[in-house]
């Protein structure tokens, strides 16, 4: 059984996480950040 909360907790997580790799690949591109 799949609890709501928990799966729209999760949909947030993975929304989030997706936000912060397009921003570091943004900053990544513009040369002004790297994960090296």
């Amino acid at each position: 059984m799949i609890h709501p909360e928990r799966d729209d907790w999760a949909r947030q997580l993975t929304a989030l996480r997706q936000q912060m790799a397009e921003q570091a690949a943004s900053l990544d591109a513009s040369g002004e950040f790297s994960l090296a």
